[in-house]
Protein backbone atom coordinates (compact mmCIF):
# COMPACT_ATOMS: atom_id res chain seq x y z
CA UNK A 1 0.00 0.00 0.00
CA UNK A 2 1.36 3.48 -0.83
CA UNK A 3 1.76 5.99 2.03
CA UNK A 4 -1.37 8.02 2.71
CA UNK A 5 0.31 11.28 1.66
CA UNK A 6 1.31 9.77 -1.67
CA UNK A 7 -2.19 8.43 -2.25
CA UNK A 8 -3.70 11.84 -1.53
CA UNK A 9 -1.19 13.54 -3.83
CA UNK A 10 -1.98 11.20 -6.71
CA UNK A 11 -5.75 11.48 -6.26
CA UNK A 12 -5.82 15.26 -5.82
CA UNK A 13 -2.63 16.60 -7.34
CA UNK A 14 -2.64 14.17 -10.24
CA UNK A 15 -5.83 15.50 -11.86
CA UNK A 16 -4.64 19.08 -11.34
CA UNK A 17 -1.33 18.39 -13.12
CA UNK A 18 -3.14 16.55 -15.91
CA UNK A 19 -5.51 19.48 -16.36
CA UNK A 20 -2.61 21.94 -16.55
CA UNK A 21 -0.96 19.75 -19.18
CA UNK A 22 -4.08 19.20 -21.29
CA UNK A 23 -5.44 22.78 -21.12
CA UNK A 24 -2.19 24.74 -21.01
CA UNK A 25 -1.82 25.83 -24.62
CA UNK A 26 -5.24 25.51 -26.25
CA UNK A 27 -5.52 29.32 -26.31
CA UNK A 28 -2.10 30.05 -27.80
CA UNK A 29 -1.65 27.69 -30.75
CA UNK A 30 -2.78 28.93 -34.17
CA UNK A 31 -5.90 27.42 -35.70
CA UNK A 32 -5.23 24.35 -37.82
CA UNK A 33 -6.15 24.45 -41.49
CA UNK A 34 -7.09 20.74 -41.69
CA UNK A 35 -9.74 20.17 -40.33
CA UNK A 36 -10.17 22.44 -37.33
CA UNK A 37 -10.86 25.62 -39.27
CA UNK A 38 -13.68 24.08 -41.30
CA UNK A 39 -15.39 22.84 -38.14
CA UNK A 40 -14.90 26.29 -36.63
CA UNK A 41 -16.73 27.80 -39.62
CA UNK A 42 -19.50 25.21 -39.19
CA UNK A 43 -19.82 26.22 -35.52
CA UNK A 44 -19.94 29.99 -36.17
CA UNK A 45 -22.54 29.59 -38.90
CA UNK A 46 -24.60 27.34 -36.61
CA UNK A 47 -24.53 30.03 -33.93
CA UNK A 48 -25.49 32.71 -36.45
CA UNK A 49 -28.41 30.82 -38.01
CA UNK A 50 -29.65 28.87 -34.97
CA UNK A 51 -29.87 25.72 -37.13
CA UNK A 52 -28.78 22.86 -34.86
CA UNK A 53 -29.45 19.84 -37.06
CA UNK A 54 -27.90 20.76 -40.41
CA UNK A 55 -24.21 21.63 -40.55
CA UNK A 56 -23.45 24.38 -43.07
CA UNK A 57 -20.47 25.91 -44.84
CA UNK A 58 -21.11 29.15 -46.69
CA UNK A 59 -24.61 28.93 -45.16
CA UNK A 60 -25.33 25.96 -47.41
CA UNK A 61 -25.70 22.33 -46.23
CA UNK A 62 -22.19 20.92 -45.86
CA UNK A 63 -22.06 17.72 -47.90
CA UNK A 64 -18.29 17.39 -47.66
CA UNK A 65 -18.31 17.23 -43.87
CA UNK A 66 -21.20 14.82 -43.29
CA UNK A 67 -20.58 13.90 -39.64
CA UNK A 68 -23.53 14.35 -37.24
CA UNK A 69 -23.57 17.81 -35.63
CA UNK A 70 -22.97 16.93 -31.96
CA UNK A 71 -19.41 18.26 -31.87
CA UNK A 72 -20.34 21.31 -33.93
CA UNK A 73 -23.15 22.08 -31.48
CA UNK A 74 -20.75 21.83 -28.54
CA UNK A 75 -18.28 24.15 -30.27
CA UNK A 76 -21.06 26.59 -31.12
CA UNK A 77 -22.38 26.63 -27.55
CA UNK A 78 -18.85 27.11 -26.20
CA UNK A 79 -18.27 29.97 -28.64
CA UNK A 80 -21.53 31.63 -27.68
CA UNK A 81 -20.65 31.32 -24.00
CA UNK A 82 -17.00 32.38 -24.11
CA UNK A 83 -16.55 34.13 -27.45
CA UNK A 84 -15.50 32.64 -30.76
CA UNK A 85 -11.82 32.18 -29.99
CA UNK A 86 -9.64 29.15 -30.66
CA UNK A 87 -9.63 28.42 -26.93
CA UNK A 88 -13.43 28.36 -26.72
CA UNK A 89 -13.77 26.16 -29.79
CA UNK A 90 -11.15 23.73 -28.44
CA UNK A 91 -12.68 23.58 -24.98
CA UNK A 92 -14.98 20.58 -25.71
CA UNK A 93 -11.99 18.57 -26.99
CA UNK A 94 -9.80 19.46 -24.03
CA UNK A 95 -12.55 18.61 -21.54
CA UNK A 96 -13.23 15.31 -23.32
CA UNK A 97 -9.53 14.38 -23.17
CA UNK A 98 -9.35 15.22 -19.46
CA UNK A 99 -12.45 13.20 -18.60
CA UNK A 100 -11.19 10.24 -20.65
CA UNK A 101 -7.94 10.16 -18.69
CA UNK A 102 -9.85 10.22 -15.39
CA UNK A 103 -12.22 7.51 -16.63
CA UNK A 104 -9.35 5.25 -17.63
CA UNK A 105 -7.66 5.64 -14.26
CA UNK A 106 -10.95 4.91 -12.50
CA UNK A 107 -11.50 1.74 -14.56
CA UNK A 108 -8.04 0.32 -13.84
CA UNK A 109 -8.26 1.22 -10.14
CA UNK A 110 -11.70 -0.41 -9.87
CA UNK A 111 -10.56 -3.67 -11.45
CA UNK A 112 -7.08 -3.99 -9.96
CA UNK A 113 -7.29 -2.02 -6.73
CA UNK A 114 -3.85 -0.64 -7.62
CA UNK A 115 -3.36 3.11 -7.50
CA UNK A 116 -0.02 2.74 -9.27
CA UNK A 117 -1.52 0.85 -12.21
CA UNK A 118 -4.34 3.39 -12.47
CA UNK A 119 -1.82 6.24 -12.47
CA UNK A 120 0.30 4.48 -15.10
CA UNK A 121 -2.66 3.95 -17.43
CA UNK A 122 -3.78 7.57 -17.05
CA UNK A 123 -0.32 9.06 -17.57
CA UNK A 124 0.54 6.84 -20.54
CA UNK A 125 -2.69 7.83 -22.25
CA UNK A 126 -2.26 11.54 -21.52
CA UNK A 127 1.37 11.31 -22.69
CA UNK A 128 0.38 9.87 -26.04
CA UNK A 129 0.65 12.67 -28.58
CA UNK A 130 -1.93 10.86 -30.70
CA UNK A 131 -4.35 11.41 -27.81
CA UNK A 132 -3.46 14.85 -26.47
CA UNK A 133 -2.15 16.54 -29.60
CA UNK A 134 -3.05 17.54 -33.13
CA UNK A 135 -6.51 16.42 -34.31
CA UNK A 136 -7.27 15.26 -30.76
CA UNK A 137 -7.35 16.95 -27.36
CA UNK A 138 -5.37 19.99 -28.51
CA UNK A 139 -7.58 21.09 -31.40
CA UNK A 140 -11.26 21.51 -32.18
CA UNK A 141 -11.95 18.22 -33.94
CA UNK A 142 -14.18 15.17 -33.57
CA UNK A 143 -11.73 12.67 -32.21
CA UNK A 144 -11.27 13.63 -28.55
CA UNK A 145 -15.02 13.41 -27.93
CA UNK A 146 -15.20 10.19 -29.95
CA UNK A 147 -12.49 8.63 -27.78
CA UNK A 148 -14.34 9.68 -24.63
CA UNK A 149 -17.53 7.93 -25.72
CA UNK A 150 -15.85 4.81 -27.13
CA UNK A 151 -13.74 4.44 -23.99
CA UNK A 152 -16.84 5.03 -21.90
CA UNK A 153 -18.96 2.38 -23.57
CA UNK A 154 -16.01 -0.01 -23.59
CA UNK A 155 -15.66 0.36 -19.81
CA UNK A 156 -19.41 -0.04 -19.26
CA UNK A 157 -19.67 -3.10 -21.52
CA UNK A 158 -16.75 -4.72 -19.70
CA UNK A 159 -18.49 -4.21 -16.36
CA UNK A 160 -21.74 -5.49 -17.86
CA UNK A 161 -20.01 -8.64 -19.11
CA UNK A 162 -18.41 -9.09 -15.68
CA UNK A 163 -21.65 -8.69 -13.75
CA UNK A 164 -23.40 -11.83 -12.54
CA UNK A 165 -26.79 -10.18 -12.09
CA UNK A 166 -29.06 -8.02 -14.26
CA UNK A 167 -27.78 -4.48 -14.60
CA UNK A 168 -30.29 -2.57 -16.71
CA UNK A 169 -28.80 0.74 -15.68
CA UNK A 170 -25.41 -0.26 -17.08
CA UNK A 171 -27.09 -1.49 -20.26
CA UNK A 172 -28.89 1.83 -20.72
CA UNK A 173 -25.64 3.70 -20.12
CA UNK A 174 -23.85 1.57 -22.71
CA UNK A 175 -26.57 2.25 -25.27
CA UNK A 176 -26.47 5.98 -24.56
CA UNK A 177 -22.69 6.13 -24.97
CA UNK A 178 -22.74 4.09 -28.18
CA UNK A 179 -25.41 6.38 -29.58
CA UNK A 180 -23.40 9.47 -28.61
CA UNK A 181 -20.29 7.98 -30.23
CA UNK A 182 -22.21 7.58 -33.51
CA UNK A 183 -23.63 11.11 -33.18
CA UNK A 184 -20.04 12.29 -32.77
CA UNK A 185 -18.39 10.65 -35.77
CA UNK A 186 -20.85 8.41 -37.57
CA UNK A 187 -19.71 4.84 -38.26
CA UNK A 188 -16.38 5.47 -36.51
CA UNK A 189 -18.35 5.37 -33.26
CA UNK A 190 -19.05 1.64 -33.60
CA UNK A 191 -15.68 0.45 -34.97
CA UNK A 192 -14.30 -0.23 -31.44
CA UNK A 193 -17.27 -2.56 -30.97
CA UNK A 194 -15.69 -5.05 -33.38
CA UNK A 195 -12.99 -6.07 -30.91
CA UNK A 196 -15.39 -5.84 -27.97
CA UNK A 197 -17.80 -8.21 -29.73
CA UNK A 198 -14.96 -10.66 -30.39
CA UNK A 199 -14.01 -10.58 -26.71
CA UNK A 200 -17.63 -11.12 -25.65
CA UNK A 201 -18.01 -14.13 -27.93
CA UNK A 202 -14.83 -15.74 -26.59
CA UNK A 203 -14.93 -14.81 -22.89
CA UNK A 204 -18.50 -13.73 -22.22
CA UNK A 205 -20.71 -16.24 -24.00
CA UNK A 206 -22.57 -17.21 -20.85
CA UNK A 207 -23.19 -13.60 -19.87
CA UNK A 208 -24.32 -12.74 -23.41
CA UNK A 209 -26.95 -15.46 -23.19
CA UNK A 210 -28.13 -14.70 -19.65
CA UNK A 211 -28.10 -10.95 -20.24
CA UNK A 212 -29.64 -10.98 -23.71
CA UNK A 213 -32.35 -8.50 -22.66
CA UNK A 214 -29.80 -6.06 -21.31
CA UNK A 215 -27.68 -6.13 -24.44
CA UNK A 216 -30.82 -5.77 -26.54
CA UNK A 217 -31.73 -2.71 -24.46
CA UNK A 218 -28.29 -1.21 -25.10
CA UNK A 219 -28.62 -1.84 -28.83
CA UNK A 220 -32.13 -0.39 -28.96
CA UNK A 221 -31.09 2.84 -27.22
CA UNK A 222 -28.05 3.22 -29.49
CA UNK A 223 -30.13 2.58 -32.60
CA UNK A 224 -32.85 5.01 -31.47
CA UNK A 225 -30.36 7.83 -30.93
CA UNK A 226 -28.27 7.36 -34.05
CA UNK A 227 -31.04 6.20 -36.36
CA UNK A 228 -33.30 8.99 -35.18
CA UNK A 229 -30.77 11.60 -36.23
CA UNK A 230 -30.26 10.17 -39.71
CA UNK A 231 -34.01 9.88 -40.26
CA UNK A 232 -34.51 13.53 -39.27
CA UNK A 233 -31.50 14.83 -41.18
CA UNK A 234 -32.16 12.79 -44.30
CA UNK A 235 -35.84 13.63 -44.51
CA UNK A 236 -36.35 15.63 -47.68
CA UNK A 237 -32.61 15.72 -48.46
CA UNK A 238 -31.53 12.49 -50.18
CA UNK A 239 -28.23 14.16 -51.11
CA UNK A 240 -27.17 14.01 -47.48
CA UNK A 241 -27.71 10.27 -47.07
CA UNK A 242 -25.93 9.65 -50.39
CA UNK A 243 -22.99 11.76 -49.20
CA UNK A 244 -22.92 9.87 -45.89
CA UNK A 245 -22.87 6.54 -47.72
CA UNK A 246 -19.92 7.69 -49.80
CA UNK A 247 -17.91 9.51 -47.12
CA UNK A 248 -18.46 7.22 -44.15
CA UNK A 249 -19.02 3.79 -45.69
CA UNK A 250 -18.14 2.62 -49.18
CA UNK A 251 -16.01 5.55 -50.28
CA UNK A 252 -13.75 5.76 -47.25
CA UNK A 253 -13.28 2.01 -46.93
CA UNK A 254 -13.18 1.21 -50.63
CA UNK A 255 -11.05 4.05 -51.98
CA UNK A 256 -8.44 6.50 -50.73
CA UNK A 257 -10.40 9.70 -50.21
CA UNK A 258 -8.32 12.79 -50.98
CA UNK A 259 -5.29 10.53 -51.63
CA UNK A 260 -4.95 9.47 -47.96
CA UNK A 261 -3.63 5.96 -48.54
CA UNK A 262 -0.95 3.72 -47.07
CA UNK A 263 0.28 0.18 -46.70
CA UNK A 264 -1.80 -2.25 -44.55
CA UNK A 265 0.64 -2.13 -41.62
CA UNK A 266 0.90 1.65 -41.51
CA UNK A 267 -0.93 1.96 -38.17
CA UNK A 268 1.59 -0.35 -36.52
CA UNK A 269 4.30 2.00 -37.80
CA UNK A 270 2.37 4.95 -36.38
CA UNK A 271 2.28 3.32 -32.98
CA UNK A 272 5.95 2.38 -33.03
CA UNK A 273 7.38 5.54 -34.60
CA UNK A 274 5.48 8.46 -36.03
CA UNK A 275 3.13 9.51 -38.77
CA UNK A 276 5.41 10.56 -41.67
CA UNK A 277 3.91 14.02 -42.21
CA UNK A 278 3.59 14.73 -38.51
CA UNK A 279 6.19 15.89 -36.04
CA UNK A 280 5.07 13.81 -33.06
CA UNK A 281 5.29 10.11 -32.25
CA UNK A 282 1.75 8.80 -31.93
CA UNK A 283 2.47 7.02 -28.66
CA UNK A 284 4.84 8.69 -26.21
CA UNK A 285 6.60 5.37 -25.55
CA UNK A 286 5.46 3.41 -28.56
CA UNK A 287 7.79 0.50 -27.90
CA UNK A 288 6.04 -0.06 -24.56
CA UNK A 289 2.86 -0.94 -26.42
CA UNK A 290 4.43 -4.31 -27.25
CA UNK A 291 4.62 -5.05 -23.53
CA UNK A 292 0.85 -4.90 -23.30
CA UNK A 293 0.59 -8.13 -25.28
CA UNK A 294 2.06 -10.12 -22.39
CA UNK A 295 -0.33 -8.72 -19.79
CA UNK A 296 -2.82 -11.64 -19.81
CA UNK A 297 -0.06 -14.14 -18.99
CA UNK A 298 1.11 -12.12 -15.97
CA UNK A 299 -2.32 -11.72 -14.36
CA UNK A 300 -5.29 -13.78 -13.29
CA UNK A 301 -9.04 -13.50 -12.82
CA UNK A 302 -10.74 -10.22 -13.56
CA UNK A 303 -7.45 -8.43 -14.21
CA UNK A 304 -6.54 -10.97 -16.90
CA UNK A 305 -9.94 -10.56 -18.51
CA UNK A 306 -9.52 -6.78 -18.57
CA UNK A 307 -6.16 -7.26 -20.27
CA UNK A 308 -7.73 -9.49 -22.93
CA UNK A 309 -10.58 -7.00 -23.31
CA UNK A 310 -8.16 -4.11 -23.81
CA UNK A 311 -6.09 -6.03 -26.36
CA UNK A 312 -9.19 -7.16 -28.25
CA UNK A 313 -10.61 -3.64 -28.45
CA UNK A 314 -7.31 -2.14 -29.63
CA UNK A 315 -6.66 -4.94 -32.11
CA UNK A 316 -10.17 -4.60 -33.54
CA UNK A 317 -9.75 -0.87 -34.17
CA UNK A 318 -6.35 -1.33 -35.80
CA UNK A 319 -7.51 -4.28 -37.91
CA UNK A 320 -10.59 -2.53 -39.29
CA UNK A 321 -8.76 0.65 -40.26
CA UNK A 322 -5.82 -1.31 -41.64
CA UNK A 323 -8.24 -3.03 -44.00
CA UNK A 324 -9.75 0.29 -45.11
CA UNK A 325 -8.22 2.06 -48.09
CA UNK A 326 -8.32 5.59 -46.64
CA UNK A 327 -5.74 5.87 -43.85
CA UNK A 328 -5.17 8.78 -41.48
CA UNK A 329 -3.23 8.53 -38.24
CA UNK A 330 -6.05 9.80 -36.04
CA UNK A 331 -8.39 6.98 -37.07
CA UNK A 332 -6.80 4.67 -34.49
CA UNK A 333 -7.09 7.10 -31.58
CA UNK A 334 -9.90 5.04 -29.96
CA UNK A 335 -7.35 2.22 -29.54
CA UNK A 336 -4.95 4.33 -27.47
CA UNK A 337 -6.82 4.23 -24.12
CA UNK A 338 -6.96 0.44 -24.17
CA UNK A 339 -3.35 0.13 -25.31
CA UNK A 340 -2.53 2.22 -22.24
CA UNK A 341 -4.61 -0.15 -20.09
CA UNK A 342 -2.79 -3.19 -21.47
CA UNK A 343 0.63 -1.62 -20.88
CA UNK A 344 -0.29 -0.60 -17.32
CA UNK A 345 -1.58 -4.09 -16.56
CA UNK A 346 1.58 -5.66 -18.00
CA UNK A 347 3.62 -3.43 -15.71
CA UNK A 348 1.45 -4.39 -12.74
CA UNK A 349 1.86 -8.10 -13.49
CA UNK A 350 5.60 -7.79 -13.98
CA UNK A 351 6.09 -5.89 -10.72
CA UNK A 352 4.07 -8.48 -8.83
CA UNK A 353 6.04 -11.29 -10.46
CA UNK A 354 9.32 -9.91 -9.09
CA UNK A 355 8.13 -10.48 -5.52
CA UNK A 356 9.25 -14.10 -5.79
CA UNK A 357 12.84 -12.88 -6.03
CA UNK A 358 12.70 -10.94 -2.80
CA UNK A 359 12.07 -7.43 -1.54
CA UNK A 360 15.07 -5.87 -3.26
CA UNK A 361 14.08 -7.15 -6.71
CA UNK A 362 10.52 -5.98 -6.13
CA UNK A 363 11.67 -2.48 -5.22
CA UNK A 364 13.90 -2.32 -8.27
CA UNK A 365 10.95 -3.32 -10.46
CA UNK A 366 8.75 -0.68 -8.85
CA UNK A 367 11.43 1.94 -9.41
CA UNK A 368 11.88 1.00 -13.07
CA UNK A 369 8.14 1.05 -13.68
CA UNK A 370 7.86 4.45 -12.04
CA UNK A 371 10.76 5.80 -14.08
CA UNK A 372 9.18 4.57 -17.31
CA UNK A 373 5.93 6.36 -16.53
CA UNK A 374 7.80 9.48 -15.41
CA UNK A 375 9.84 9.44 -18.62
CA UNK A 376 6.65 9.20 -20.68
CA UNK A 377 5.23 12.21 -18.84
CA UNK A 378 8.42 14.24 -19.21
CA UNK A 379 8.70 13.42 -22.90
CA UNK A 380 5.09 14.50 -23.45
CA UNK A 381 5.70 17.87 -21.76
CA UNK A 382 8.81 18.46 -23.90
CA UNK A 383 7.06 17.42 -27.11
CA UNK A 384 4.00 19.54 -26.46
CA UNK A 385 5.51 22.63 -24.90
CA UNK A 386 9.18 22.86 -25.88
CA UNK A 387 9.15 21.90 -29.57
CA UNK A 388 7.90 24.28 -32.28
CA UNK A 389 4.14 24.32 -32.77
CA UNK A 390 2.76 22.32 -35.67
CA UNK A 391 2.27 24.44 -38.76
CA UNK A 392 2.00 22.85 -42.20
CA UNK A 393 1.27 24.98 -44.11
CA UNK A 394 2.25 27.97 -41.92
CA UNK A 395 -0.85 29.67 -40.47
CA UNK A 396 -2.00 32.98 -41.85
CA UNK A 397 -2.68 35.47 -39.06
CA UNK A 398 -6.04 36.75 -40.29
CA UNK A 399 -7.22 37.45 -36.76
CA UNK A 400 -4.26 39.76 -36.12
CA UNK A 401 -4.78 41.46 -39.49
CA UNK A 402 -8.48 42.13 -38.81
CA UNK A 403 -7.76 43.32 -35.26
CA UNK A 404 -5.11 45.72 -36.60
CA UNK A 405 -7.56 47.05 -39.19
CA UNK A 406 -10.27 47.56 -36.56
CA UNK A 407 -7.85 49.38 -34.24
CA UNK A 408 -6.97 51.80 -37.05
CA UNK A 409 -10.49 52.30 -38.35
CA UNK A 410 -9.52 50.54 -41.58
CA UNK A 411 -12.90 48.93 -42.22
CA UNK A 412 -14.54 47.62 -44.37
CA UNK A 413 -11.54 45.47 -45.25
CA UNK A 414 -10.82 43.42 -48.36
CA UNK A 415 -8.40 40.54 -47.74
CA UNK A 416 -6.54 39.47 -50.87
CA UNK A 417 -6.06 35.69 -50.59
CA UNK A 418 -6.03 32.88 -53.15
CA UNK A 419 -6.80 30.19 -50.58
CA UNK A 420 -5.22 26.77 -50.26
CA UNK A 421 -4.77 23.92 -52.71
CA UNK A 422 -7.04 21.01 -51.80
CA UNK A 423 -7.97 17.62 -53.24
CA UNK A 424 -11.70 18.34 -52.88
CA UNK A 425 -11.37 21.00 -55.59
CA UNK A 426 -12.81 23.84 -53.51
CA UNK A 427 -11.93 27.07 -55.36
CA UNK A 428 -9.98 29.64 -53.31
CA UNK A 429 -10.49 27.53 -50.19
CA UNK A 430 -9.65 29.65 -47.12
CA UNK A 431 -11.54 28.37 -44.07
CA UNK A 432 -9.30 30.16 -41.56
CA UNK A 433 -10.05 33.46 -43.31
CA UNK A 434 -13.75 32.65 -43.48
CA UNK A 435 -13.77 31.91 -39.75
CA UNK A 436 -12.05 35.21 -38.94
CA UNK A 437 -14.37 37.16 -41.25
CA UNK A 438 -17.48 35.53 -39.74
CA UNK A 439 -16.33 36.41 -36.22
CA UNK A 440 -15.74 39.99 -37.41
CA UNK A 441 -19.22 40.02 -38.97
CA UNK A 442 -20.74 39.02 -35.63
CA UNK A 443 -19.03 42.08 -34.16
CA UNK A 444 -20.41 44.36 -36.87
CA UNK A 445 -17.24 44.50 -38.97
CA UNK A 446 -17.20 43.79 -42.70
CA UNK A 447 -14.32 41.68 -44.01
CA UNK A 448 -14.41 40.18 -47.50
CA UNK A 449 -12.12 37.73 -49.27
CA UNK A 450 -11.02 38.77 -52.76
CA UNK A 451 -8.73 36.93 -55.16
CA UNK A 452 -7.55 39.87 -57.27
CA UNK A 453 -6.65 43.52 -56.76
CA UNK A 454 -9.34 44.54 -59.24
CA UNK A 455 -12.03 42.89 -57.05
CA UNK A 456 -11.02 45.25 -54.23
CA UNK A 457 -11.24 48.38 -56.37
CA UNK A 458 -14.23 49.73 -54.43
CA UNK A 459 -12.61 49.08 -51.03
CA UNK A 460 -10.11 51.57 -49.65
CA UNK A 461 -8.43 49.26 -47.14
CA UNK A 462 -6.81 46.05 -48.37
CA UNK A 463 -4.81 43.46 -46.49
CA UNK A 464 -3.09 40.16 -47.15
CA UNK A 465 -1.43 37.33 -45.26
CA UNK A 466 -0.87 35.27 -48.43
CA UNK A 467 2.80 35.17 -49.50
CA UNK A 468 1.64 35.22 -53.14
CA UNK A 469 -0.34 38.46 -52.79
CA UNK A 470 1.39 40.50 -50.07
CA UNK A 471 3.56 42.42 -52.54
CA UNK A 472 0.52 43.39 -54.62
CA UNK A 473 -1.19 44.81 -51.54
CA UNK A 474 1.97 46.56 -50.40
CA UNK A 475 2.09 48.43 -53.72
CA UNK A 476 -1.47 49.78 -53.42
CA UNK A 477 -0.61 52.60 -51.04
CA UNK A 478 0.85 53.52 -47.64
CA UNK A 479 1.13 50.71 -45.11
CA UNK A 480 -1.01 51.03 -42.02
CA UNK A 481 0.35 47.92 -40.33
CA UNK A 482 2.59 44.93 -40.97
CA UNK A 483 3.33 41.88 -38.84
CA UNK A 484 3.04 38.11 -38.56
CA UNK A 485 3.55 37.81 -42.31
CA UNK A 486 0.61 40.14 -43.05
CA UNK A 487 0.35 43.66 -44.44
CA UNK A 488 -2.45 46.25 -44.28
CA UNK A 489 -2.48 49.10 -46.78
CA UNK A 490 -4.72 52.06 -47.67
CA UNK A 491 -5.40 52.54 -51.37
CA UNK A 492 -3.97 55.77 -52.80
Amino acid sequence: MPPQWLSLFVQIGGPVLLALFLFGDVATLPMELWDESRLAVNAVEMAMTGERLVTTYGFQPDLWNTKPPLVINLMAWSGQAFGFTTAALRLPSAIAAFVTVLLLGWLVRRVTGSLGAALAAAVLLAASSGFHGHHAGQTGDYDALLVLFTTGYGAVLFMLLESERPRHGLAAMAGLLIGLAVLTKSVAGIIPGVGIAAYALVFGRVRLWSGAREFALAGAIAALLSGGFYLLRGAGDPRYLAAVAFNELGGRFGSALEKHSGEPWIYLKYLAHSEPAHRWPLFALGWLAVAGAVAPWLLAGRERRLAWFALAQAAGVIAVYSAATTKLFWYVEPALPFISVAVALAGLGAVRWTRRFGTSAHRVALTLAGLAVAFAAAQAVVVRYALPAFADPPPRAFGRLIAAAAARGALPLAVLDHGYQNDAQFPNYAPTLRFASLVARRDGRRVDQVTGVDQAAATRFVGSCDPKTRDAVADLGPWLWAGDGCVLAARR
